[in-house]
């Protein structure tokens, strides 16, 4: 999923080392904390907290100046597409948190996209 993108701009970011960092380390934990809140179905937080990262990430700007403008510009991209991906989504996004309290099974398979078949030679 996207999320992939939105840890890895934010790493992108602390690659340039900045000087003021504490808007990164902010993000950083709304970060750690994405893929529990959409793997229990708390979407409206995991909405928020992409706000909150992307608001790091200008902040960060604001602090350290050009030297991260375009590091801090891709991620709050990738955090807008993905808070977009969440909206038009919704209805679609799974709680594997509820599902598992509830003994159903859990699968990737709508996350990996389309099911292989396979059959044996004959």
């Amino acid at each position: 999923m996207q999320v992939r993108h939105v840890e890895q701009a934010l790493l992108g970011l602390y690659a340039l080392e900045p000087t003021h960092r504490a808007p990164l380390d902010y993000a950083q934990v709304e970060v750690e904390r994405l893929r529990y809140l959409l793997g229990n179905g708390h979407h409206e937080e995991a909405r928020e907290a992409l706000g909150r990262i992307a608001s790091g990430a200008e902040d960060a700007t604001l602090l350290n100046g050009g030297a991260v403008e375009a590091k801090a510009r891709r991620l709050v991209a990738r955090c807008t597409e993905l808070r977009g991906y969440f909206k038009n989504h919704e209805g679609a996004l799974i709680d594997y948190g509820q599902r598992y309290r509830a003994g159903k099974p859990i699968s990737t398979s709508r996350a990996e996209g389309r099911s292989t078949t396979w059959s044996m030679p004959g």
